[in-house]
């Protein structure tokens, strides 16, 4: 497979004052400039590590409910399975809520789609993970449009939590949450 790879040329010197000011190397600078990113608030709101200064969470619609569906399912031993997505975005937020959720002394598992399996939640995968008696789905980068998996999920007793980041269609999955930044109802 041959991929071809698309940069904006972008020159010394658009870069190289980047470089200076705010103290970032060649590589960092050229792809703020290839992303329109030159003002100087937003090149410091990729630069801060300042977590205080970080989205908050919880001005996601339906977070509050999400949390409280996991730490409900920590407190009673219930098996959770994270179903992500097997891209870098997806891939990274299962690795990132597994190793969380697994250091809190969650009962937790992770699957994502491999080979030629289709994006998203497969109804394998629920059977499979109604198989070993789990009770909770939580689905990162992916769900959004799974009407038909998560409808299966409710069927064998499986509550789902859906966590995407794509534009949802206008029938939601009927999961037990839906966090979304794209929804109608979210000012994130």
């Amino acid at each position: 497979i041959m991929i071809n790879w698309n940069k904006t040329p972008v020159t010394s010197s658009q870069i190289q004052p980047l470089c200076s000011k705010y103290n970032i190397d060649q590589i960092l600078a050229s792809i703020f400039v290839r992303r329109g990113i030159t003002d100087g608030k937003d090149i410091l709101y990729y630069l801060e590590e300042d977590l205080r200064f970080q989205n908050e969470p919880f001005m996601l619609p339906n977070m509050d409910d999400a949390v409280e569906r996991i730490v409900q399912a920590m407190e009673e031993g219930e098996k959770i399975l994270i179903f992500g997505d097997s891209d870098v975005d997806g891939v990274t937020s299962t690795a990132i809520l597994y190793h969380y959720l697994k250091k809190a002394g969650a009962q937790v598992q992770w699957r994502l789609p491999m080979d030629d399996d289709a994006y998203g939640l497969s109804i394998a995968a629920v059977d499979d993970f109604a198989s070993q008696e789990g009770t909770l789905i939580i689905t990162v980068d992916c769900g959004i449009s799974n009407n038909v998996e998560v409808a299966h999920a409710n069927d064998l007793g499986i509550d789902v939590i859906v966590t995407d980041h794509h534009n949802p269609s206008e029938n939601l999955p009927e999961a037990i949450v839906v966090i979304d930044p794209k929804l109608p109802e979210s000012i994130y």
